[in-house]
């Protein structure tokens, strides 16, 4: 039998904003053989389908008090400890044939990852302040997925849903982990803003705090959109070697499959499917130049450690 702990010390965290390119990642990265995935553990409200925390806030981060209670349910989760417990405990809250199939899904996930013990993806943008903490004490992989500030922006704002700042502000040791927009984050709790400066805060508290903690780690790589989506053979490699995985048939056609889509945006039911050229550059065609200007200067000079130091040619 595989050593359960050596495997989640070999496991692979995708994380970074939400609308980042972290599902296809971890989708890209689940058809491997090397791994299975799990499908945001810190997800505040998630599904019958998945095995998830649930914590108070959206994107929390668990400090050096709080690791044990996040790792041991990480390390749970990959084991698929607690199968049939945790799926019998679900069925009084199913109300639909939808959350039949959900109970359904999580059964069968958590009974591969009972039987056939493998590293996992840990697929989670809400990880993003808390992956650092699974690689200092555990010395995970990680894949942080960015893209350009401002598509990020165009992103929220075409869905018409801005971020609740109150998440963050409402966490002491997070605000001490980010005194330079402490203030600004307060602020954006408080005071309603623009969409797009809400998506600029955000992208710069995420992406700086991952800077800061997690750029010099070798057990890191960072994915651009904008990488991916001109050379998805050339990244998908890179992003393979650097966490030990092996691209197969398998892998190639769900590359063709996901990555050459006619439609140029999320749309519908899927995630992945879509052209990942015009996905990547959408938002110079809806974003106006006094939105782009304001995405920049609020998310100030965390661009440039992610190669964004001008708005894309």
């Amino acid at each position: 039998m595989p050593d359960r702990g050596l495997l989640f010390r070999q496991s692979v965290i995708v994380t970074g904003t939400h609308y980042s390119m972290s599902t296809l990642t971890g989708q890209i990265l689940g058809t491997a053989p090397e791994f299975h995935v799990i499908h945001e553990p810190l997800n505040a409200e998630p599904t019958l389908g998945y095995a998830a925390l649930a914590p108070d806030h959206w994107y929390e981060f668990y400090d050096d008090d709080r690791y044990d209670t996040l790792r041991n349910a990480l390390y749970n989760y990959a084991s698929g400890c607690g199968i049939f417990v945790n799926t019998f405990s679900r069925l009084p809250k199913v109300r639909s044939k939808r959350d039949v199939l959900r109970v359904g899904k999580f059964a069968l996930t958590n009974l591969k990852l009972l039987q056939r013990p493998r590293r996992v993806v840990f697929k989670d943008p809400f990880l993003a302040f808390s992956a650092s903490q699974l690689q200092d004490k555990d010395d995970l992989y990680a894949v942080i997925c960015v893209r350009h500030p401002c598509g990020f922006a165009e992103s929220l704002k075409r869905r018409g849903k801005g971020f609740d700042f109150t998440d963050l502000a409402a966490q002491p040791a997070l605000m001490e982990a980010v005194p330079d927009i402490a203030s600004d984050i307060q602020r954006f709790a408080t005071t309603k803003q623009p969409l797009v400066a809400q998506a600029a805060l955000l992208w710069r508290a995420v992406y700086g705090f991952a800077a800061e903690r997690m750029l010099n780690n070798p057990r890191t790589s960072v994915l651009r959109q904008e990488d991916m989506a001109a050379d998805p053979v050339l990244e998908t490699d890179r992003i393979f070697s650097a966490v030990g995985a092996t691209r197969t048939r398998k892998v190639d056609e769900f590359l063709r499959n996901s990555l050459s889509a006619q439609a140029s945006d999320f749309t519908g039911k899927s995630y992945t499917k879509r052209n990942a050229r015009d996905t990547a550059n959408k938002w110079r065609e809806r974003l106006p130049p006094d939105e782009i200007a304001t995405v920049m200067q609020i998310s100030g000079s965390v661009p440039a450690l992610y190669g964004y130091s001008e708005p894309l040619k």
